[in-house]
């Protein structure tokens, strides 16, 4: 089931997630190589689109597939103005402090 109106809406609320979580790690779109199972069951074929967080050390991963990905982001902002604002507020702070340090970056020469 497909609870976005476009890969941009999808793109937007994933951009929002990442917000949210942390800095770094993020969830990141990846091409499997091979057949997996997502954190929530669902089957992830080899050739198609899934997310995967890397935590702790080593080869802690989550993985989710496009469809729990999907899923999460709908429960997590659908109707839920107070959060996407929340999230949008971060990744703009997040893009002035990369603006401010390319900027100093570029004026001392580093």
């Amino acid at each position: 089931m497909n609870h976005f109106k476009s890969e941009e809406d999808f793109g937007k609320d994933l951009r929002r997630f990442n917000a949210l979580i942390s800095k770094f790690p993020s969830w990141k779109p990846t091409k499997a190589r091979k057949k997996h199972t997502d954190k929530f069951g669902k089957k992830i074929e080899e050739g198609e689109v899934y997310f995967k967080r890397s935590y702790g050390l080593g080869d802690d991963v989550l993985k989710l597939s496009r469809e729990s990905m999907e899923q999460v982001l709908f429960v997590i902002f659908f109707r839920n103005s107070g959060l996407s604002d929340l999230a949008d507020e971060l990744i703009k702070e997040r893009m002035e402090e990369l603006t401010a340090k390319l900027d100093s970056s570029q004026e001392t020469g580093n």
